[in-house]
């Protein structure tokens, strides 16, 4: 094992509450037979539609634009016809040169 790692290793076991190790297994398997819901935001609630709703509105209030497309094998087309319609190159970072 390097050092790195026997470093990391040693640190989580220091900071590992030492104790009683049957009542720990028993606190682990009570939170894994009842586990709690973890907190959704009510943003995040309602159906599907709701959903979309309250993305977009967040997404076009920071300046971004959201298209509803019915299969992910329109994404490619979509981002194509973006980049096109706002002058957008397709490879940011690659600039083509004209062969003389």
């Amino acid at each position: 094992m390097d050092s790195a790692r026997a470093r990391i290793l040693a640190r989580i076991k220091r900071s590992t509450p030492k104790g009683d190790e049957a009542v720990r297994i028993a606190a682990v398997e009570q939170r894994l037979q009842h586990p709690q819901h973890n907190l959704v935001p009510e943003r995040g609630q309602g159906d599907e539609a709701h959903r979309i709703g309250v993305f977009t509105r967040m997404m076009e209030a920071v300046g971004g634009t959201v298209e509803v497309l019915d299969d992910v094998n329109d994404v490619p087309v979509a981002v194509a016809s973006y980049l096109r319609n706002t002058n957008r190159p397709i490879c940011p970072g690659i600039v083509r040169r004209r062969s003389k």
